[in-house]
């Protein structure tokens, strides 16, 4: 990969419906021709492609006498967008490379799928069921739906047709957990949208029988013998004529299977998600995308959330669990571990799952090691808030088909298989839909321009921007463009950003109070200048205050802090003259002392 060339973080393809590029969780738009050969390339990922062969594919009539350049010009546009190395030529073609980081969802839904039969084998339904609704949800329509090129109709159809088979034992194995009732609504939607599936039929009859609804299951056969009739002059299949006739004789065999005890108990633990939660989309699809690209059969999904203080961590985090937890039907667990550490939360966790308190072990690793026994070959869903080390998260990863969402002010960078999600502050138009819903849209309409100053005055942060919704909403005679004047003078801003429990100085002090004093030394000079040129002898600091959540950089050349946290850096950490006066004070205490 040439020096001068950024790697995209992360690079997920999709095939699964209409073909999609993301790279970082960031929608690509291509056009038609790109579109084709990167769904060629998916189709014989890691296979050598001619060149003649693509064009071949996307000129199915006499193509152009440039058509060579014009295969490199494509190609060429999408290494721009996936990074060199994830299109190598050799030989006169080219090849599909994925890393370990990047997401095909196709070979994602395959492994899957076969994660899941093989929990079906083990008679382990539970797990098969979540493996399945994961594999199912990567689905967005019919396979390469947008590209309309011959040569990959063969894949296509063995990708639905390996769907549909996937669909039908999902729903096989939840029946087989007693879940009747719940499937129905979602068979009843399936039935209508495909009358034709006769399979979806039969489980939609069965499921209305064992909720002692005869008189329906017999209608929903009586329906779909019309429609085969009409449409395509045929009976219904022997198979589902039999389970006419034994759903007449109310036969036993179609009783509910009796379950086995279930070991362990079914933890639900996720907060409340946020009532008047605005935007993020992007971050949200970002974890989507990384918690789908977990290789189920070896390793957990595991997902770094990182901001600095109060951008909306936890409220992503939560926001995503709940999204999620579908997919995860063995239950989800929730710790806040700034003030904890991996012993106590393990012991948290383990009483959540059912184990007896009295016989947890007082090892650490030996509560790891219960703990992983515990979630192995169950989805579980954990998240874990407020992260400051990677030594608190590693006793508290689980086993294969679990995930984890991690949120942290540091980057985390030394945690295996975390795959980050960067949180910055919100767009100004965020900012003001959320004053909209904290304070009554009207206010910011009466007035945009006063409320995007509040916005930008608040650093577009939401914990800010909360205390001063909060504080608008309690005294309603009080004007955003007054508020906007108040927050205007520096040196008395943070007072006014608090409402209640919600502190914008007291979340930013606790981030300067660990520091290293070189750190906070370098920090408070940022604070006072705005900005700093990185040189060779101090890149390496900024890059810690970087890591920490405290300072960003565009071009890794000039670094500067967020506006709230300067302030608070202002109010905090000693000048210089303070820290030296500081220093010649501890030196002379001393020598008074020797002396």
């Amino acid at each position: 990969m040439p020096a001068t060339e950024v790697a995209p973080k992360a690079l997920s393809i999709r095939v699964l419906g209409p073909v999609e590029l993301l790279t970082d969780g960031r929608l690509i738009q291509l056009n038609s021709q790109e579109r084709g050969v990167l769904a060629t390339l998916a189709a014989q990922s890691g296979r050598l492609i001619a060149a003649d062969g693509l064009i071949d594919a996307l000129w199915t009539q006499s193509p152009p006498k440039s058509v060579r350049n014009r295969i490199h010009a494509l190609i060429s546009t999408l290494r721009r967008h996936m990074g060199a190395y994830a299109i190598a030529s050799r030989s006169g073609g080219y090849l599909l490379r994925l890393n370990e980081g990047d997401h095909l969802d196709a070979i994602a839904f395959e492994r899957l799928v076969a994660d899941a039969r093989n929990h079906l084998a083990a008679a382990d339904n539970t797990a098969a069921v979540g493996l399945y609704r994961h594999a199912l949800d990567l689905w967005r329509g019919k396979a390469y739906g947008d590209v309309a090129l011959s040569h990959l109709v063969p894949e296509a159809t063995r990708l639905d047709e390996l769907h549909r088979n996937a669909r039908a034992e999902y729903f096989d194995a939840r029946l087989r957990l007693g879940a009747h009732a719940e499937v129905i609504g979602e068979l009843t939607a399936l039935v209508a949208q495909e009358p034709l599936e006769e399979q979806l039929r039969g489980q939609l009859m069965l499921a209305l029988y064992r909720c002692g609804r005869q008189v329906e299951a017999l209608q929903i056969f009586e329906s779909g013998a019309r429609v085969l009739a009409e449409e395509l002059g045929l009976d219904p299949c022997q198979r589902l004529r039999t389970l006419r006739h034994a759903i007449l004789c109310e036969d036993p065999s179609l009783a509910a299977p009796r379950q086995r005890a279930v070991t362990g108990r079914v933890p639900k633990q996720l907060p409340a998600g946020i009532a008047d939660f605005v935007g993020r989309a992007q971050e949200l699809t970002a974890i989507r995308t990384r918690l789908g690209q977990a290789d189920s059969a070896h390793a957990a999904s595991i997902v770094s959330i990182v901001g600095m203080p109060g951008v909306g961590k936890t409220a992503i985090a939560i926001r995503a669990a709940h999204e999620a937890q579908a997919s995860y039907p063995d239950g989800s667990l929730f710790v806040r571990l700034r003030d904890r550490g991996p012993l106590d939360a393990l012991g948290q966790f383990l009483r959540a799952l059912g184990q007896d308190p009295a016989r947890l072990p007082i090892d650490l690793d030996e509560r790891a090691a219960m703990f992983r026994s515990m979630l192995c070959h169950r989805r579980v869903l954990i998240v874990l808030d407020d992260v400051l080390s990677e030594h608190q998260v590693r006793p508290l990863l689980p086993s294969a088909g679990s995930a984890v969402i991690i949120t942290s002010r540091n980057e985390l960078a030394g945690l295996e298989s975390a795959r980050p999600v960067r949180v910055p502050p919100m767009s100004l138009l965020d900012s003001m839909t959320m004053l909209s819903q904290l304070t009554g849209g009207e206010r910011v309409a009466a007035c945009p321009d006063a409320a995007a100053r509040v916005a930008e005055l608040c650093g577009r942060l939401p914990l800010a921007l909360r205390a001063v919704g909060a504080r608008l909403a309690r005294r309603p005679e009080l004007a955003m463009s007054t508020v906007a004047g108040q927050l205007a003078p520096e040196h008395d801003r943070l007072d006014l950003l608090t409402a209640g429990d919600l502190d914008v100085r007291s979340t930013m002090w606790s981030c300067l109070d660990g520091l290293d004093p070189d750190l906070a030394h370098l920090l408070r000079e940022l604070a006072d200048h705005h900005t700093i040129v990185a040189s060779s002898c101090r890149r390496a600091q900024l890059e810690r205050l970087a890591a920490a959540g405290l300072v960003d950089t565009a071009d890794g050349k000039v670094y500067r802090a967020h506006v709230l946290i300067r302030l608070a850096a202002r109010e905090r950490l000693p000048t210089e003259e303070q820290r030296f006066r500081r220093i010649f004070k501890d030196v002379g205490g001393t020598l008074w002392q020797r002396a």
